[in-house]
């Protein structure tokens, strides 16, 4: 038996064909986020405030923390994870040099091959970013290893963690 994914289009399509459709639409869109209200203020109340030095990745994690809102975890496991690895890789290629002089763009391309553990424990072996943070990019790592194989029994958690050790990070960076 087939089920329509988004309850929300397949009403606007099949009911709302004449005029006044985005009104009806409107509606049948506020009843479902109005749905779910309750839920996503219970969210918020469990999620930590943030402020962060490093802005290049506040829209990301604002993102990332709305999907957790919504109740979207597996996305925001993914996100979050992704964040990470971002900013590891951008403080390594920003803290690496060569010879006394900063690598091409063709070089710094061959450098996205290292795996991010390995970039880590590089960065804390050369004390770019405190050892501290070593934990949280490794717990980080290991969720992105299990959500990309969809191995998770526990996803609510996870984008807690995931939420938590990013914030650890940018706190920190």
């Amino acid at each position: 038996m087939s089920k329509y994914i988004d309850e929300i289009l397949v009403s606007f399509d099949q009911q709302f064909v004449s005029e006044g459709a985005d009104k009806e639409a409107y509606k049948l869109i506020q009843k479902h986020y109005n749905a779910k209200i309750k839920d996503i203020l219970k969210c918020y109340k469990t999620t930590e405030q943030l402020k962060i030095k490093n802005e290049e990745y506040i829209d990301l994690v604002m993102e990332a923390r709305e999907l957790y809102f919504q109740k979207f975890f597996y996305s925001c496991v993914i996100l979050s994870c992704t964040i990470a690895e971002c900013i590891l890789r951008n403080i390594f290629y920003n803290n690496i040099h060569l010879n006394n002089h900063d690598l091409e763009e063709k070089s710094l391309k061959y450098l996205s091959f290292i795996d991010a553990k390995t970039i880590c424990e590089l960065l804390v072996c050369e004390n770019v970013i405190e050892r501290s943070l070593l934990a949280s990019f490794k717990i980080l790592g290991e969720l992105q290893t299990k959500y990309s194989n969809i191995i998770t029994k526990s996803p609510e958690t996870d984008a807690q963690r995931a939420l938590y050790h990013i914030m650890k990070i940018l706190k920190k960076t």
